[in-house]
């Protein structure tokens, strides 16, 4: 019996050891696994941030050449081509050495006389040479576009250490003899990039026989790359996030008045793109980015994406706080007046607040343009509240194109002596043609919730004055060095005559947040001279004449190019003109198909104080 008790007890004890010894594996197995998903997950971290300081490094330094460097080289350059070629060669390197060759490797082909530092390295300075010929960038406002805007690389002859700058000149400020960008691009990385070359007949100096060959090579792997620059293609979306960041950087001109911590921006915007899935995604990101500038013209970037041809059949406004149908197609099932509570399971107002996230531009303009895009659905289930009843209605997009307020005259009678034009319509020969009656008319209202021709408004304004009328203080920035440094301005203000017959009536012209841009510009001839009352709403704040840029992945930027400023020198961007008379639309109003904005109109005209 002790025997067997024996034997019983050993092979327990066996049993017990070989389970401690399959815990005690397991154990181990767990945690080595554990262990190097733990340090796997780091090095990724740290990898992921190395990749977006490299980018950023080479975004510094491409804005740098590109815009400031004055090399036959760059000016044969497809810049866009480039970003996306020399993100693809900078991102993965593992150190600041590694950074610092493949920087050399993709800049010195473009720009012989840059150079890359060591931050503790001392900076070659350029030769000190007092004659000659050389050239040097000039930009009147953002590049590209050469309609108003223009950029050059500018020649001036040096004799005696002194310029005579070329009469083809684009204004007189030109760097200094020698004078080089020298900026931080990494922690431990800086470059020194020329602003002024020297030139002779064969073109700028400074390359090399091994320069030229390191160019031609350069060009031939970017003329090799895929041509399919689609946004599925990681480097298409960073050289995306770094042309539009530079673009904005060095030419935006209201960033003393955007709190919009731009230096940031980028990484933020890298990290972005680095999660985007799709053209989407992409363009988003790009929103995001542009939105911290607060530009209500950077809207317009994407608006082939943003905008579908067809939408909802109806128009939304804010009236009293509320999400408002005020104009619904024939065929719908809405009527204005109807409250939306909620599109597709999701709240009215979360989803004006959603959309209003990825718009640049005022308040104003946010909340006007996120009322449009709401509408962007191909069908929906919308829950209104109509009067006391809470209903749920089905609809689907059309291409039904709605009036904003429901109007269908472009030009009226509308009271004895009393005249409407909608100056977004094509009223030009119906205003020439009733000249004479507006002269002795007792009241005109110009509408200009719309967009008016440039002819036509130099006449409404021309006869609403008996001497010559200035217009806003425009302000284009004149840049030779980069980040805005040391930038000047050419100040302009577009005189507008007279014209005859004189109109004497009372004149009301109706705006409200969509009006923008060239509207906005002519009301401030308006405010600024007195030639009449104002009513609605504060314009959108997007004032001054665009420029637009190309961005990687095909597509399209438009940014605000020019300072615009009321004749006190008070700021419209973001603000806006400021309405003499507020007009706030009612749910009874709306529900009755009134326009508002045209009776407060009727209520000042017939006002005989």
């Amino acid at each position: 019996m002790e025997e067997k008790m024996g034997k019983s007890y050993n092979r327990f004890l066996i049993i017990l050891i070989s389970l401690l010894v399959c815990i005690l594996l397991l154990f181990t197995l767990f945690h080595d696994k554990t262990e190097k998903t733990t340090f796997n997950s780091v090095d990724n971290k740290i990898s992921q941030t190395r990749e977006y300081s490299n980018i950023d490094a080479f975004s510094k330094v491409y804005g740098y050449v590109r815009y400031f460097h004055p090399s036959d080289e760059g000016a044969q350059l497809n810049w866009e081509r480039f970003a996306i070629y020399g993100i693809s060669k900078v991102k993965n390197a593992k150190s600041e050495s590694e950074l610092k060759a493949r920087l050399e490797e993709l800049f010195l082909p473009i720009a012989p006389t840059m150079g890359i530092y060591y931050k503790n390295e001392k900076i070659k300075m350029p030769k000190n040479i007092k004659n000659g010929e050389v050239v040097a960038w000039q930009h009147y406002g953002p590049p590209e576009d050469p309609d108003l805007y223009k950029s050059k690389r500018v020649t001036a002859n040096l004799s005696a250490g002194k310029y005579t700058l070329e009469k083809e000149k684009l204004f007189s400020s030109f760097p200094k003899i020698n004078e080089t960008i020298n900026n931080s691009i990494s922690d431990q990385l800086v470059c020194s990039i020329p602003l002024v070359l020297y030139k002779d007949i064969t073109g700028t100096l400074g390359s090399s026989q091994v320069s030229r060959d390191n160019f031609k090579m350069l060009m031939e792997s970017i003329e090799k790359m895929d041509r399919n620059d689609s946004s599925e293609n990681e480097n298409v979306r960073y050289a995306g996030v770094i042309v539009t960041w530079n673009m904005l950087n060095h030419f935006y001109p209201y960033f003393d008045v955007t709190d919009s911590d731009w230096e940031n921006q980028l990484g933020i915007a890298l990290k972005d793109a680095s999660d985007d899935k799709n053209r989407n995604d992409y363009i988003s990101t790009l929103l995001k980015l542009m939105e911290k500038t607060k530009d209500g013209h950077a809207t317009f970037s994407f608006d082939q994406f943003k905008l579908k041809e067809k939408r909802l059949p109806i128009i939304l406004d804010m009236v009293e706080n509320n999400v408002v149908v005020t104009v619904a197609s024939q065929d719908s099932p809405f009527n204005k007046g109807d409250i939306v509570l909620s599109i597709n399971g999701k709240g009215s107002q979360e989803l004006v607040e959603e959309l209003s996230k990825e718009i640049p531009g005022s308040v104003q303009w946010k909340t006007y343009r996120a009322l449009k895009e709401i509408t962007n659905f191909d069908t929906a289930t919308i829950k209104i509240r109509r009067g006391e009843q809470l209903l749920e209605l089905n609809t689907k997009s059309t291409q039904i194109r709605l009036d904003e307020f429901g109007r269908e005259d472009t030009f009226k009678e509308v009271e004895d002596g009393v005249f409407y034009f909608d100056l977004g319509k094509d009223v030009q020969s119906k205003f020439e043609e009733n000249i004479d009656v507006l002269s002795n008319a007792k009241g005109i209202i110009y509408d200009l919730r719309g967009y008016p021709s440039f002819p036509l408004m130099q006449k409404v304004v021309g006869h609403l004055t008996e001497k010559p009328v200035k217009g806003p203080i425009l302000r284009v920035m004149q840049t030779i060095y980069p980040d805005q440094e040391n930038v000047t301005f050419d100040e302009v203000r577009v005189t507008i005559e007279s014209m005859k017959p004189f109109f004497e009536g009372k004149v009301i012209f109706l705006s409200y947040a969509g009006t923008g841009s060239r509207p906005e510009y002519f009301l401030g001839y308006i405010k600024d001279n007195h030639l009449g009352q104002i009513i609605g709403h504060p314009t959108a704040g997007a004032d001054g004449e665009i420029q637009n840029y190309s961005i990687p992945g095909n597509l399209n930027g438009t940014m605000t190019g020019m300072v615009v400023l009321n004749a006190d020198r008070s700021q419209t961007h973001t603000i806006g003109i400021l309405p003499d008379v507020e007009v706030k639309r009612t749910l009874e109003g709306v529900s009755k198909g009134k326009d508002e904005y045209i009776e407060a109109a009727l209520k000042l005209i017939n006002n005989n104080k």
